[in-house]
């Protein structure tokens, strides 16, 4: 103001109600997985986009350790991970050319996509099935099935990803890929989307 002192102004409020949606999803996802027994079984996390990377917000453990650490707030390239492709796949091709500013992210592993026109595809596929798919990009051998949660809007807020060895990826894909989408549309009803069709 006049005298040089600062005052909290209204963009808090907008802050605050990320913050409050963020959480609603976190414990949605918390008690709503407990009903899938299939999902239990493995490394089941749930993040969101921010600026074309992956941010964790939570994870449900797998008994038998993956090797590999998801903890909240760890951060990745959306177009090498399971959640950031599904969450992507509802954006167009511009949008997310721009969120990289046209330059593409270096591949983490050598099964990475390395193109825009390559995920392009990539996303061509979730479209059809709503399950997205990284197939050791994030790391070797891993393998990851994930989906998208709807707000009311119809916008993607969060992805949710199931991560496998890549040995037992196969025999068990079909089953965790529809329980998986069973998960994300209920959580989507209890965050007030409503599909049209």
């Amino acid at each position: 103001d006049n005298d040089g002192r600062f005052h909290l102004g209204s963009y808090l409020l907008y802050w605050a109600g990320e913050y409050e949606r963020q959480q609603g999803v976190i414990q949605l996802f918390k008690d709503l997985i407990l009903q899938y027994p299939v999902l239990l079984q493995h490394t089941v996390t749930l993040s969101k986009l921010d600026l074309g990377e992956v941010v964790f917000l939570a994870c449900h453990e797998a008994p038998a350790p993956l090797g590999f650490t998801f903890r909240a707030g760890v951060r990745v390239p959306a177009v090498f991970s399971a959640t950031g492709k599904a969450m992507l796949s509802t954006l167009s091709n511009h949008t997310i050319e721009s969120l990289y500013e046209g330059e593409f992210p270096e591949p983490i592993t050598s099964n990475g996509v390395n193109s825009f026109e390559a995920l392009s595809d990539e996303l061509s596929a979730i479209h059809n099935s709503r399950i997205s798919l990284d197939d050791g990009q994030l790391r070797d051998g891993m393998y990851c099935l994930g989906t998208y949660i709807r707000n009311a809007s119809g916008n993607a807020i969060a992805g949710m990803a199931v991560s496998f060895l890549q040995a037992e990826y196969e025999s068990k894909r079909a089953e965790v890929s529809a329980v998986l989408i069973e998960l994300a549309e209920q959580i989507e009803q209890r965050l007030g989307f409503k599909d049209e069709h």
